[in-house]
């Protein structure tokens, strides 16, 4: 006679599949972290770069316009003195300041200091031959 009642079953249950799944899960989401922090701070040297590229070009423009006005001491250091009434609307997260010293008998030497709104600076020194 054949046993009728009797099945073997081969496979896994939709329980026992659940379950590893949100094993999975909360494993997976305890490691990924680890691995990829990385890829969530990526934005942070962009915006360095970025930060940079802003103080160069203002830099940039405050030399050009240095080389189109007379080029006296008093005038550069009120020109970039008034960075913000120059340039505020170009560069509103930047500031800028300049300080006057002398090399020399001749040579009258002008430091251009830009800042960024995090602290970064860019330095530049322009000569003024009088």
């Amino acid at each position: 006679m054949r046993n009728i009642g009797t099945r073997k079953c081969f496979g896994f249950t939709l329980l026992e599949i659940i379950l590893v799944l949100v094993m999975l899960s909360i494993f997976s989401a305890m490691i990924l972290p680890y691995y990829f922090s990385g890829a969530m701070s990526s934005y942070v040297p962009v915006q360095r770069l970025q930060v940079s590229n802003d103080l160069n070009y203002a830099m940039e423009k405050v030399i050009y316009d240095y080389s189109q006005i007379t080029k006296s001491q008093s005038g550069i250091n009120e020109f970039v003195n008034n960075f913000s009434s120059n340039y505020g609307s170009t560069f509103p997260e930047c500031s800028a300041s300049a300080e006057v010293f002398t090399i020399g008998n001749l040579t009258t030497s002008v430091m251009v200091t830009i800042t960024s709104e995090n602290n970064e600076k860019l330095y530049y020194i322009l000569t003024v031959q009088e």
